[in-house]
């Protein structure tokens, strides 16, 4: 393929290569997380707690206090995946700037459609 022409070019058309963006630590991104989703950690906690006292009140031979735990247990993994749902679905809907933009928009539509103050559909 190459029919004797050297090929040249100007270091003004070479692109520079992207910076590279340092990603976040797991430290870094487990408190941004625990910001933004404080109810998650706090499920976590609470789970824990309950099934290390469940487990404490079984070794000791306490079975009825053991059943508590073990239901409280539950209690909060269920809460805890409540609250990964919700956190999950607020997320998938934009999160509230985008929500209170979109009613912003939705209620200048309607200023602008009706009027301010409009009541449509009554008799004069």
């Amino acid at each position: 393929m190459s029919d004797g022409r050297k090929s040249t070019f100007s270091l003004d058309e070479i692109e520079p290569p992207p910076l590279r963006i340092r990603g976040e630590s797991f430290p870094e991104k487990l408190l941004r997380k625990g910001k933004e989703e404080p109810f998650v950690p706090i499920g976590c906690v609470a789970t824990t707690y309950f099934l290390v006292s469940g487990i404490n009140s079984f070794r000791h031979g306490d079975a009825v206090r053991s059943q508590k735990m073990m239901k409280g247990r539950v209690m909060a993994q269920g809460a805890t995946i409540v609250a990964l749902a919700v956190y999950a679905g607020y997320s998938s809907l934009g999160g509230y700037e985008k929500i209170a933009a979109k009613l912003t928009n939705y209620s200048k539509i309607a200023v602008d459609t009706y009027g301010p103050g409009d009541e449509k559909g009554k008799e004069k």
